[in-house]
């Protein structure tokens, strides 16, 4: 319930460095938990972009 909250704080991780693939995993989990299954995929896919090798995210949208 208090996704978006948490949504929020990953956000604002994000801002301070956008390269840092963690707060972006967790901002999918977000989304993926609150049923935004789209979106919590298209975060993942940037993730894969730049960490094709990233296992966590493979096995996150291999859930899906």
């Amino acid at each position: 319930s208090l996704y978006r909250e948490s949504l929020d704080q990953f956000s604002q991780a994000l801002k301070i460095d956008e390269k840092d693939t963690t707060p972006k995993i967790w901002i999918g989990k977000n989304y993926s938990a609150m049923g935004e299954k789209d979106k919590a995929k298209a975060i993942w896919s940037e993730v894969l972009t730049t960490d094709g090798a990233n296992t966590e995210v493979k096995h996150l949208m291999g859930t899906m």
